[in-house]
C-alpha cells in the first residue's frame, strides 16, 4: 500500500502539469516550482522494511487523485474524476509431472477513466499512470498465450456512475480455462 518516495514526486508532478495551463517547457527546471512535502514514514514516503509493491500503478492512482481532488479548487474544468480500480486475477496451479509450482495466467481487467470537464470518461482503459495508454484484457492475444478461452467480455451498463458527465464503464469479464 506504500508509495515510493519518487512515485509521490512523479504523482504530484504529473497531476500538476496535466491540470495547470503553463506555457513554459516542462523539463527539469519547471520541476522546481513544486514543493513536495512527505515525512519519512508515511505511506508516501515509507521506511524499512515496509515495501511499496505495486507503487507504479496503485498508489501512484490514489496519489493522482488526491492531487486532482485538491486541485479541482484551483482548475475545477481541468481535473480528472477518479479512474476505475484494476483486478489482476492470477491463475496458478502446481505441475502434475513435476510438482513444481507455475503461474499460468494473470490477467489485468481495467475499470473506466474518470470523467472531465465537458467529456465522458473513457471506457474499460488503463490508470492515471499511462493516461489511459492501455486497454485490458485483450481476449485474441491472452487466448493465444494461455490456455483460456473468454466465455464473456462485455461492458458494464451504468458503471460509470451518475453525473453531468458519467466515469468509463467497466466490463465483466468471465475467462475459463482449456486442456491442450
Amino acid at each position: 500500500i506504500n508509495n515510493s518516495l519518487a512515485m509521490t514526486h512523479t504523482a504530484v508532478n504529473t497531476t500538476w502539469f496535466s491540470v495547470m495551463d503553463l506555457d513554459f517547457p516542462l523539463n527539469g527546471g519547471a520541476l522546481e516550482m513544486i514543493d513536495v512535502i512527505a515525512p519519512s514514514g508515511l505511506v508516501v514516503n515509507p521506511e524499512y522494511p515496509h515495501s511499496s509493491g505495486f507503487a507504479t500503478v496503485d498508489f501512484f492512482q490514489e496519489t493522482a487523485e488526491a492531487c486532482w481532488k485538491a486541485l479541482t479548487e484551483v482548475r475545477p474544468k481541468n481535473t480528472c474524476a477518479g479512474y476505475g480500480r484494476w483486478v489482476r486475477p492470477i491463475t496458478s496451479g502446481t505441475d502434475p509431472e513435476t510438482d513444481e509450482p507455475y503461474i499460468l495466467f494473470l490477467l489485468s481487467v481495467m475499470g473506466g477513466g474518470g470523467a472531465i470537464w465537458g467529456q465522458d470518461g473513457a471506457n474499460l482503459i488503463g490508470g492515471p499512470t499511462i493516461f489511459g495508454g492501455l486497454r485490458a484484457p485483450d481476449p485474441e492475444m491472452d487466448e493465444t498465450r494461455y490456455p483460456v478461452r473468454f466465455e464473456k467480455m462485455e461492458l458494464r451498463t451504468d458503471s460509470g456512475g451518475a453525473g453531468r458527465w458519467r466515469g468509463g464503464l467497466g466490463a465483466d469479464v468471465v475467462v475459463s480455462p482449456i486442456d491442450h
